[in-house]
């Protein structure tokens, strides 16, 4: 786990900049403290910040050369297979070091850009090839590892984060463009990103920059991509279980592969849990666990983690996350260097300052909602037909009801959800999951912009999204849209938020249940078997039977979200975000009228609707605008 920087010339004969590179590399140093390199060539220099994980030698430093000099490579990630292609490997090529990285170039050697999906892990890589004279960039196929990159007239700069790209010379220019889809998300879909002439490499993709030109590509299909043959995928939850539990265990075993000292993130819930369990069973020793725990009930799940890392035996530890932790968002923002409004994003930061303390490496339980269905508004979609076939007088009646409950206009408390929920569910289905994903949505949008704003809202916000529908090879909702959230929402929120709080602690996160061999084959899987009735995660429930306390395998979703709706009716949060969002000098007022934030906060606090999310949306963008457009990323 690293960081990476650097800068191909557009005309490959000319030197490469090693002062550019090295202040993309500064500007990354959070995420590799164990040291730092440079190359500069004909044609390109590369820059790495080394977080040292497998082979702490000196050897297994970068830039690294092949044997022969042809490539030269920086890398962020871990190849978990790399003990089993080095097997092969080695019969051919001899090897100076442990590490994976010299597996990747004798691989490339072998293979060019076809040894790509060979690695299986997560990782944004560059190459040089000094021969073909091009620079080859990459990404694993489910972006856990993020690589942001920028096309000039002098050349291509690459760097695994945004302030990087910023401290190598890109003009800080929010890019107008992506203001739909933010006010839609809270974050802005790959390959766009806030900043104008900046992109984010899409997953399971690679670049490939020679003679002046960038050329995008995939080196892996989307998974789902094809239709799977009748019959050939479990028919049931336990059909389903037997035939996954033995690549939960291998994921599990895979990602222990570490000569550094290996957490776990322990949440409560059942996905947590149960690579808690295979990590405990595979390791043979006790394991480190780690939980956030918060003042107010309702969000505090720590009970539940307690009582799991009892029945393992591990050596538990609870983190507080209080509403002072939000007074870290300004700087989680600046070195983000994007807007991204998932309010757990504080409670990972502070979660990954207290881990590191203890571990360089932890586990996590990411991936299981989008590939299990668990997330709520997947039983709202099977709720929704349903709804659907009771008499239209009675819809119509509940739905006034409902309207007329205190608390009808929020987002998250039960009348607010309930609102939302029937008035979604006399949609399309695809229309539906659009409107309960967004904070704001499309055709809300231009009611709350200056004009500024609204000649901004170019295209359709949600298009990363309903492109995935689009091409969805099975048009049973739950397919779609779980496909979609694994192509979108995945990278681009959850791995790009746990990427950033845990690497800025310089924290390696590993995800088991994203293991790209047990997603293929958990997505094949039709919904009807993954989610049969209207209760989620059916199949990694009985794969945890017996490993976990029965406890967990009944107990509601679990994870470190934020108590955002209490955190903004009183306390530092709340006067953050009134000083920001209100303050004459408002950064935001360029775009949103100014009386819409003015207004969800006097709503808020006083009790009449629950605005956190749209409210959490618009102070992050805020803090995005001051912190990194003005120039202090």
């Amino acid at each position: 786990m690293c960081g990476i920087a650097g800068v191909a010339s557009a005309d490959s004969g000319d030197p490469g900049d090693g002062a550019r590179a090295l202040a993309g590399s500064a500007a990354v140093a959070h995420r590799g403290p164990d040291g730092s390199g440079m190359v500069a060539l004909a044609g390109c220099a590369l820059a790495h910040r080394r977080l040292a994980i497998l082979d702490l030698s000196d050897r297994a430093a970068q830039p690294m050369a092949s044997a022969d000099g042809r490539a030269v490579i920086v890398f962020n990630g871990e190849i978990y297979n790399h003990v089993e292609l080095r097997r092969d490997l080695e019969r051919r090529h001899p090897y100076r070091t442990t590490s994976d990285t010299e597996s990747i170039l004798h691989l490339y050697a072998e293979r060019g850009l076809e040894a790509l999906a060979l690695l299986r892990g997560m990782f944004a890589l560059a190459i040089w090839d000094t021969v073909e004279r091009r620079l080859v960039l990459a990404r694993d196929r489910l972006g856990k590892k993020p690589l942001h990159y920028a096309e000039t007239p002098a050349g291509l700069l690459f760097a695994s984060e945004i302030p990087a790209l910023l401290a190598m010379g890109v003009p800080r220019r929010f890019d107008p463009p992506a203001l739909g889809p933010y006010l839609a998300l809270g974050y802005v879909p790959a390959p766009g990103t806030a900043i104008e002439g900046v992109r984010r490499l899409d997953p399971g993709s690679a670049l490939v920059y020679q003679g002046g030109r960038a050329v995008v590509s995939r080196y892996a299909a989307p998974f789902g991509a094809k239709a799977v043959p009748a019959g050939s995928a479990p028919r049931s939850v336990e059909e389903a279980a037997r035939a996954l539990r033995p690549l939960l265990e291998e994921s599990v075993r895979l990602r222990l592969r570490s000569d550094v000292p290996v957490g776990v993130f322990l949440s409560g819930g059942v996905d947590s849990s149960i690579v808690a369990a295979l990590a405990a069973r595979a390791s043979g020793s006790p394991l480190d666990t780690f939980t956030v725990v918060f003042d107010e009930t309702g969000y505090d799940e720590s009970k539940a983690a307690r009582e799991t890392a009892r029945f393992l035996g591990a050596t538990h530890h609870e983190i507080r996350v209080a509403a002072d932790a939000a007074s870290a968002l300004p700087s989680i923002i600046r070195r983000l260097g994007e807007p991204l409004a998932d309010s757990s994003l504080v409670a990972v930061h502070r979660l990954s300052e207290a881990v590191r303390r203890s571990v360089k490496v932890a586990l996590s339980g990411d991936g299981g909602d989008e590939i299990f269905l668990g997330y709520d508004r997947y039983r709202a979609h099977r709720l929704a037909s349903r709804w659907k076939k009771l008499p239209a007088l009675a819809r119509l009646t509940a739905r006034a009801s409902i309207a007329a409950l205190p608390g009808a206009r929020g987002r998250r408390n039960v009348a607010g959800r309930a609102g939302r929920f029937l008035a979604a569910a006399e949609e399309s289905p695809f229309d539906a999951n659009d409107r309960w994903i967004c904070r704001f949505h499309p055709s809300d949008q231009a009611a709350l912009l200056t004009p500024r704003g609204r000649a901004a809202l170019t295209g359709d916000p949600l298009a990363a999204f309903h492109a995935r529908y689009d091409r969805s090879p099975r048009r049973e909702i739950l397919d779609a849209v779980a496909l979609a959230d694994l192509e979108v929402w995945l990278p681009d929120d959850v791995l790009r938020k746990v990427d950033g709080a845990s690497m800025g602690s310089a924290l390696e996160v590993r995800s088991p249940l994203l293991d790209h061999e047990l997603v293929a084959a958990a997505v094949a899987i039709p919904a009807s078997v993954r989610m049969p009735g209207s209760r989620g995660k059916a199949i990694l429930r009985e794969c945890a039977r017996g490993l976990v306390p029965e406890q967990v395998l009944r107990g509601p979703k679990s994870g470190f979200g934020l108590p955002i709706d209490r955190w903004l009716r009183a306390g530092s949060l709340r006067d953050l975000a009134r000083d920001l969002l209100t303050s004459p000098s408002a950064r935001l007022a360029a775009w949103i009228d100014p009386s819409t934030p003015r207004r969800l906060l006097d709503e808020h606090e006083a009790g009449r609707a629950n605005h956190d999310e749209p409210i959490f949306t618009l102070l992050v963008l805020e803090i995005f605008l001051r912190e990194v457009v003005e120039g202090r990323a």
